[in-house]
């Protein structure tokens, strides 16, 4: 699985990019899934990370989308 810096992934999820602050407070808790790796000052994420809104009634089908669409 490729891993990419995390400000990248979040240009190619949302086009306007949240603040650095928050992308580092995202991953901090937990919101993106799978949990972002820090390679020397980077966090990297895999590209078919998700962010999850824990208080979103629907947040564990978008965990299954996320399980099945990653390869095994």
């Amino acid at each position: 699985m490729k891993l990419i810096p995390l400000s990248m992934w979040a240009e190619r999820r949302y086009g306007r990019v949240p603040s650095s602050r928050t992308l580092r407070r995202w991953a901090h808790s937990g919101h993106i899934i799978p949990r972002p790796k820090k390679e020397g000052r980077t966090l990297m994420v895999p590209e078919n990370a998700i962010y999850v809104d824990f208080e979103d009634p629907d947040y564990e089908r978008d965990l299954a989308d996320l399980r099945e669409s990653s390869p095994q």
